[in-house]
């Protein structure tokens, strides 16, 4: 229809570590990993008093998740997981919500949302002498969502309460997943670094200083910068003041996120980067305005929207 305004809501998705095991009599199929995912989910008894707390680094907030419903529904063909999760932000001690009237912040404000929605599809392998089984799993990333702090929630949540991970690229799949892309628009870089120094402030603390260091923090956004370039600076670990690297590089529908942190090897005595990357598919669903004002929690249409993510994704 002319002129009808249309919502777009992301639906990311992961793929958990492949677990293998012998063949034997009584294989697990789809329909009991789904029904031992429901299983845990409900003997966790997530709540108030057993919920699972994200800290956030440097920052005081926490986020929290107080509440997982699972069900069993069907999509695609196969019975899947479909979960609720709420959850919310917690020891805020700045900033106010204003209403009626002006509420400060306290470390007992809670700002949070029962409406965290995630889909589970069992995928399942059987070779000629070993069983295998892993998870595709579907965010449905509203728009009143921060996005980062939600993967990051369902990807806590489903180590904490499954027992499952995430599955990581290897370095050299990586790299050549990324040489079929000559020139890559929309990069983000971010880099942390720290300078060993003993003349801070050495004004006032000039006889005292025994070690000083300065932290800093830059974030660069790349614009046609070429493959070969982004290997390059991945690849050079010889400033050791770069104590972290982060890279986001979205590739049409896929996105990476490549980490490197410095860490300590002992046992050969040396400084060296720890390689992380991970990598999700950025699917999406379109909604109308209205739809967005009248239905965008309705678990109905949740449903309906995320089995067409899911159809289209597994076909």
């Amino acid at each position: 229809m002319k002129g009808l305004k249309l919502m777009t809501i992301r639906i990311p998705v992961f793929t958990t570590k492949i677990e293998e095991e012998e063949i034997s009599l009584f294989d697990i199929d789809r329909e009991e990993m789904v029904r031992i995912v429901c299983e845990k989910i409900k003997k966790f008894k997530c709540s108030s008093t057993n919920k699972i707390v994200l800290e956030n680094g440097s920052k005081n907030y926490t986020h929290e998740i107080v509440k997982l419903d699972a069900q069993r529904k069907d999509m695609h063909g196969s019975p899947v997981v479909f979960i609720k999760m709420s959850a919310h932000k917690t020891n805020l001690s700045d900033g106010y919500i204003e209403t009626s009237e002006k509420i400060p912040m306290t470390k007992d404000v809670k700002i949070g949302s029962d409406h965290h929605y995630i889909v589970m599809y069992p995928m399942t392998i059987k070779g000629r002498t070993k069983f295998k089984r892993h998870w595709n799993i579907f965010i449905y990333d509203d728009p009143n969502k921060d996005s980062q702090e939600f993967i990051r929630m369902v990807k806590e949540m489903i180590k904490r309460v499954l027992s499952l991970r995430i599955c990581n690229l290897k370095a050299k799949d990586f790299e050549e997943e990324l040489k079929e892309y000559s020139i890559i628009n929309n990069v983000t870089a971010n880099f942390q670094t720290v300078e060993f120094t003993n003349n801070i402030h050495d004004a006032n603390f000039n006889d005292y200083i025994v070690a000083g260091k300065i932290y800093s923090k830059k974030e660069f956004n790349l614009a046609k910068i070429p493959s070969s370039k982004i290997i390059d600076i991945i690849n050079d670990d010889g400033d050791i003041t770069i104590k972290k690297k982060i890279f986001n590089i979205p590739l049409g529908k896929k996105e990476y996120k490549v980490s490197q942190t410095i860490r300590k090897d002992y046992q050969k005595a040396k400084t060296k980067y720890a390689l992380l990357i991970e990598s999700l598919f950025n699917e999406s669903i379109s909604i109308t305005e209205d739809e967005y004002n009248t239905k965008l929690y309705d678990d109905k249409f949740v449903i309906d929207k995320l089995e067409s993510v899911v159809t289209n994704y597994m076909s």
